[in-house]
């Protein structure tokens, strides 16, 4: 009987660290994806505002 218990018991943990290893992995890519985002929004801003100052140079110049 002690020897079921000791398996059920490292088959648990072995699920435990399993379920927690992949909660891990998903945070982190999902925390990649959150930066990614960021920082595409940030260079599309950018951008908008490039053109911007490019429009109103070609303005100035007519």
């Amino acid at each position: 009987m002690s020897d079921q218990i000791v398996v059920a018991l490292i088959t648990t943990f072995g699920s435990i660290m399993v379920a927690f290893i992949t909660n891990r992995a998903t945070k982190r890519r999902e925390g990649k994806e959150v930066d990614e985002t960021l920082e595409t929004e940030r260079l599309k801003a950018k951008l908008r505002k490039l053109k911007k100052e490019n429009d109103e140079l070609k303005n100035s110049k007519k």
